[in-house]
């Protein structure tokens, strides 16, 4: 039996898993940096906050994106031609 999906969802799963991605990226070049230079923990704190970083803006980026994708839906079409 199929299962019923939610419009969106693999779309809000693809940001999730990316989101995850490059936070962990950014740890394990973090880390391996630090090892390399030896310099614990500067490199951890300044990739992956920038990962971070990263993360966020393309949320908010994906996230107006969607809602003008919305506001044109509800409004029948957004701007003319």
């Amino acid at each position: 039996m199929p299962v019923s999906v939610p419009p969106g969802t693999a779309r809000a799963l693809a940001l999730a898993w990316g989101f995850g991605w490059r936070v962990g990226a950014g740890l394990l070049l973090g880390y391996y940096l630090d090892l390399w230079m030896g310099t614990s923990p500067l490199w951890l704190l300044i990739v992956t906050l920038g990962s971070f970083v990263a993360s966020v803006g393309e949320f908010i980026r994906v996230s107006r994106q969607e809602t003008e994708r919305w506001h044109d839906d509800e409004s029948g079409g957004g701007s003319p031609p």
